[in-house]
């Protein structure tokens, strides 16, 4: 996709999912866009979410030399002017601003440090900014060292409250901290079984409570025991029944069919491919069910 203010880039459909789930608040969008336009073509895929969400907000004299570096890149020769529009979605990416009062606000720094001078008066649409001889010789002595893309923090530890079953919930806990150590070695197979059956658990859970009506669902198999219900069967009737979010079903079929990794005989008989991928939408479905039945504060 082409974004104004991010520039083009590439966004998976359960990164898209989480964050029209939980939108970014403005200065995390300002934080996000100038780190996507700042690497180009990427993609942001779902364990890029959380980490878009923790970017600090960057100093002052950190996002003033950003966009001195715009300007002196635009700058063919000394004394020349750029035009700095208030509304330049550019400018404002690479200034991590929300809008044209922080970036109003950058520049007015600017100019009181000597980096930038002005062409003419401050009008209510921009500046015309010239780069200063001290903003050029700023720019020379300055150490840069790129932004280093931010690391998807390992999955903090989980409460599973809203499970009834006190002895499944303990599982759940438990199996959720191998979680993280087995995403944090990115071993995807194991992520890939221990989420897999983490959400079977929860969706019997929800179930169980109410086992007639799951069985009256028109996506309910024709065995009566919830227990032996496949990982697909229970989220087609969670869905059905709108005990989770829709969003839910959207598993692929290596996840759906994720007991059949436990034994390498029939991962070969079945052909399932999976790798990280695979594992990052089985966890952000684990995080999403998770969320969503988390009773609020």
């Amino acid at each position: 996709m082409t974004c104004p203010r991010c520039g083009h880039f590439y966004v998976s459909g359960t990164a898209e999912l989480a964050l029209r789930g939980e939108p970014l608040d403005d200065q995390q969008r300002a934080n996000a866009s100038g780190w996507i336009r700042s690497r180009g073509e990427i993609t942001v895929s779902s364990d890029d979410v959380e980490a878009l969400r923790s970017l600090e907000t960057p100093s002052l004299d950190e996002r003033s030399r950003w966009l001195l570096r715009y300007l002196a890149d635009r700058t063919k020769a000394m004394g020349q002017h750029v035009d700095v529009k208030f509304g330049d979605q550019e400018i404002l990416a690479i200034s991590r601003c929300q809008g044209s009062v922080d970036l109003n606000y950058i520049l007015d720094y600017m100019i009181e440090k000597r980096l930038i001078t002005t062409l003419g008066q401050k009008t209510l649409g921009g500046i015309r900014a010239i780069v200063t001889p001290t903003g050029s010789d700023y720019l020379q002595g300055a150490t840069t060292t790129p932004t280093p893309r931010p690391v998807t923090p390992s999955p903090a530890g989980r409460e599973f409250a809203f499970v009834k079953d006190g002895s499944l919930r303990v599982c759940l806990e438990r199996d959720y901290a191998e979680i993280q150590r087995a995403y944090d070695a990115k071993c995807w197979k194991s992520v890939i079984i221990l989420s897999g059956g983490a959400i079977e658990a929860i969706l019997l859970d929800l179930l169980q409570a109410d086992p007639a009506r799951a069985l009256q669902a028109t996506g309910a198999p024709k065995r009566p025991d919830l227990t032996k219900w496949d990982l697909a069967d229970l989220i087609n009737v969670a869905v059905e029944l709108n005990l989770v979010a829709a969003g839910v079903d959207k598993l692929s079929h290596p996840i759906r069919s994720y007991r059949n990794l436990v034994h390498p005989g029939n991962e070969l008989r079945t052909g399932l491919k999976f790798g990280g991928e695979e594992a990052k939408i089985a966890l952000e479905v684990l995080h999403i069910l998770h969320r969503d039945l988390t009773p609020g504060p």
